[in-house]
């Protein structure tokens, strides 16, 4: 938090620049209700460049890495950058566990992948399935952040 006016940079991350889809449109939701709070939020790719309204990457490129929190709208984002990490899921167990094309499981290295980025988020925010939410929980289980109250 910045101490000369207590607002908060926050790192929105649209996972897929100029694509138009529901992350974007909770980003987009998102802008004005920070504003009106006080504080600043500034769209991203995953590695933080700078992206528009409209989810187009910005010239020249423009990085940014000093958030006080990013917030990951995609749980198959791990942490990149600086400040406190949020991933959200709002995504039903199969399609964490398989293919939601084939629903087949997913292969072990792909699996591994996605354990990997929950449990690089010092929290995972989900739609509130006690099933999903405990699964999540317990693949973060070995590397929860003592000093963060339960979300």
């Amino acid at each position: 938090m910045r101490e000369q006016d207590k607002s908060l940079r926050i790192g929105l991350v649209h996972n897929w620049p100029g694509a138009r889809n529901s992350e974007l449109d909770i980003i987009l939701r998102i802008m004005p209700i920070l504003a009106h709070l006080g504080h600043v939020g500034i769209i991203i790719d995953p590695m933080g460049q700078v992206l528009d309204s409209s989810g187009n990457r910005l010239s020249p490129v423009r990085r940014q890495d000093d958030f006080d929190l990013v917030l990951n709208l995609h749980y198959l984002n791990p942490k990149l950058l600086s400040g406190l990490s949020y991933a959200v899921n709002w995504n039903p167990l199969a399609f964490i566990v398989g293919d939601p094309i084939t629903q087949k499981p997913l292969p072990i290295k792909m699996f591994n992948f996605i354990v990997d980025c929950f449990r690089s988020h010092d929290r995972v925010l989900t739609a509130g399935s006690p099933r999903v939410d405990e699964y999540v929980e317990t693949l973060r289980q070995s590397i929860e952040a003592q000093w963060l109250v339960p979300a």
